[in-house]
């Protein structure tokens, strides 16, 4: 098919302008880099949102766990359910959660205990905290379990890499990767402030005018010119996500899911830069209405997902559920939760209704 020749030849076209392809590539690692260093640096503190902590456990690995999490003082309620769910009951906090009795007891015969969690609604920024609660546990539950089985004489030994384990049937992408790729996908919809300039290159240079009066059909070229945007994203971001692996440390798993989340996102980022080049035709008020639908899509998507502390109980109903109207959320859920389906058909039906609005009257649009 011409369309597929003409985005290869506008993707070789795009790929030696090495000063815009360099800042697509360098600017999101600069990004994970230092919030990535930032996260380190920190001590690992989980708390990103308010909890309380109710410990029945007669032992003391209940007590350790929390320590090791650095959960403050105050947030912590020994045998005092009561006062637990209280503060939960007050908006105090948004979740209380419960370490049982034979909390220590189960940690010592290498067998994963259950925690209770309280909370009002679904949703309210919980997930950083319980991705750490199950990830400490899991290691104290394989530290015990390795000790018992007289595979290694000492916690210290997992310390020191003399034992490798391999953890099956995980379904969740890693939380170093899921950083990485939401940070990817929000500089993919930002992108849309390249393909707006692209467009208006074109315009500028009779490029579009060209292409819709040749004998050749105007959609091919004109969706050839699109579909060499598209890889071009898809390929720097991934170029992007595979050198996240060496300054966040994560597995390449899922290569495959990744990458068709990467191209369907840059197919919304180029129907978005269409439609609002269509919409204003000015550079520099493109520019300024891409970073506020980025921006705002993020923020509205990240709250209805709870992600980074983002959704508080208090939040208003109608506020947690408009973000779902958003690429980002169903984009990032497909990512959290390792689904492709129906995720990428929301997005690509968004994609739609904007690369349609953006191409009515293209004629009119390239030739005056």
């Amino acid at each position: 098919m011409k369309i597929l020749r003409y985005g290869f030849i506008q993707f070789k076209r795009m790929i030696k302008d090495i000063k815009v392809i360099g800042f697509m590539l360098i600017m999101p690692l600069v990004v994970i880099t230092i919030i990535n260093f930032a996260i380190k640096s920190g001590g690992g503190s989980t708390i990103m949102v308010d909890a309380a902590f109710n410990v029945q456990d007669n032992g003391e690995e209940g007590k350790q766990l929390l320590e090791e999490l650095k959960i403050p003082t105050k947030s912590i309620f020994y045998k005092d359910k009561d006062k637990a769910v209280e503060s939960l009951n007050k908006n105090d906090v948004v979740a209380v959660y419960e370490i049982p009795k034979n909390f220590s007891e189960k940690i010592k015969k290498g067998e994963k205990p259950e925690i209770k969690a309280y909370k009002k609604e679904i949703g309210n920024g919980t997930l950083p905290i319980e991705k750490s609660l199950n990830n400490n546990i899991n290691k104290k539950v394989r530290e015990n379990l390795l000790i018992n089985k007289n595979i290694i004489k000492s916690k210290n030994e997992l310390d020191n890499n003399s034992v490798k384990t391999v953890i099956e049937n995980t379904k969740n992408v890693e939380e170093g990767a899921f950083l990485v790729l939401s940070l990817i996908i929000n500089f993919i919809i930002f992108s849309a402030n390249n393909v707006s300039s692209e467009i208006l290159n074109f315009k500028k240079q009779n490029i579009l005018k060209r292409a819709i009066t040749t004998s050749n059909r105007g959609f091919e070229i004109i969706g050839g010119i699109y579909l060499g945007m598209i890889l071009i994203q898809s390929f720097v971001y991934m170029s992007v996500y595979i050198c996240g692996k060496f300054i966040v440390g994560y597995s390449f798993d899922n290569l495959a899911f990744i990458l068709i989340n990467t191209i369907v996102a840059s197919i919304f980022s180029v129907s978005l830069g269409v439609f609002v080049t269509r919409l204003f035709q000015n550079e520099s008020v493109v520019a300024l209405a891409v970073n506020i639908v980025g921006i705002s899509t993020t923020f509205l998507s990240l709250h209805s997902m709870g992600v980074m502390g983002l959704s508080m109980s208090k939040s208003p109903w109608i506020l947690l559920n408009i973000g779902k109207f958003t690429p980002q959320y169903w984009i990032f859920d497909s990512i959290k939760n390792s689904s492709i389906f129906p995720n990428i058909f929301i997005v690509i039906l968004m994609s739609l209704v904007l690369f349609t609005a953006g191409n009515i009257k293209v004629r009119d649009f390239a030739t005056n």
